[in-house]
């Protein structure tokens, strides 16, 4: 079993240490290589970056329309050096933000980090998936439809979550056999992955947050594959009604709400009918919000829509996001 620290080697937040800064509603978190780390403070519309003694070293971003300026919940992307790529929804713009200084906005819009397959939301640091993580991930879905996120990091690991809190995490490297298993300690969530270290996000009772980098310890295994990568497929048919399911979700979702005052979790309870040969189950639901996926078994189309939650990098609110990999 691969071992995770108990004790964090960094932990930013509110806290007692000096340079301390209050989290109240982090979206996303980044250890860069230089052990910097990248915290996106949705709350304070802000990227802020702590060298690895928890020193607060900048804080880029406020609520506007500016430059570096923010108005969504704002996820990061990796990105060269002490930088990370930011995603404002709220304006639907990339901006390049760094430690160092300086942050610019980005003409073309990157690569989506965060794809569907099969009913699992995968949340990516490659570019392209290999073709083993597709079909791995098919086998997951079927035998475990309780399964809905992953974590693809850049030694092409794939980390497969086993819990709804996030805690539980599987390591594949090639095979249908896991080569790791990790627990983190109990109240903290995993937001990122390294090859050395897990980023994870910490909440006390009070609303207030911490973002903690935990060791992590890897046993040897054999390097996984990054050939053939998958190519991206496209069938507008099989698109377009899915799309109109999932956007019908939104309404049986509240509807639902009507009647019990919460979104449910629970995909049955919906009044919804799907496509015949497709599947829907909803990944999250809060008293705010919810996310759900549906999905074609037989070709791999998967469409997911966010409501009233955090989107991640590449994603709007209540936008319907579909891909599909041969």
């Amino acid at each position: 079993m691969w071992a995770v620290d108990a004790n964090p080697r960094l932990s930013v937040g509110d806290g007692a240490q000096v340079d301390s800064s209050v989290l109240a509603r982090v979206s996303d978190a980044r250890l860069l290589p230089s052990g910097v780390l990248a915290v996106a403070d949705a709350g304070a519309f802000a990227v802020k970056f702590f060298s690895a003694d928890g020193t607060l070293l900048r804080s880029v971003g406020q609520r506007g329309s500016g430059p570096s300026e923010f108005r969504g919940a704002i996820t990061l992307m990796d990105a060269p050096g002490d930088s990370v790529a930011v995603w404002d929804p709220g304006q639907a713009r990339w901006v390049f933000v760094s430690a160092a200084g300086g942050s610019r906005q980005l003409v073309d819009r990157l690569p989506l980090p965060v794809w569907l397959r099969a009913g699992i939301e995968v949340h990516s640091a490659v570019a392209a998936p290999p073709a083993w993580v597709m079909s791995l991930l098919d086998t997951l879905s079927a035998s475990s439809p309780s399964l809905r996120v992953a974590h693809l990091d850049a030694d092409a690991v794939l980390w497969v979550r086993q819990d709804p809190e996030q805690r539980s995490w599987r390591a594949y490297a090639g095979s249908a056999v896991p080569v790791g298993t990790v627990t983190l300690p109990e109240r903290y969530t995993a937001l990122h992955f390294t090859s050395r270290a897990i980023v994870a996000l910490e909440s006390d009772t009070l609303g207030y947050e911490r973002v903690a980098v935990l060791g992590l310890t890897r046993t040897a295994h054999a390097a996984a594959p990054r050939e053939p990568l998958a190519q991206l497929a496209d069938a507008a048919a099989a698109r377009g009604e899915l799309m109109g399911a999932v956007r019908r979700a939104v309404m049986a979702q509240e509807m639902h709400y009507v009647k019990a005052n919460a979104y449910t979790a629970v995909a049955d309870s919906l009044e919804l009918a799907m496509p015949e040969g497709t599947r829907f189950k909803v990944i999250e639901a809060t008293a705010r919000g919810w996310r759900g996926l549906g999905w074609y078994p037989a070709t791999g189309m998967t469409c997911g829509m966010i409501v009233g939650l955090s989107t991640p990098a590449g994603w709007s609110q209540g936008e319907v996001v579909c891909t599909a990999f041969r």
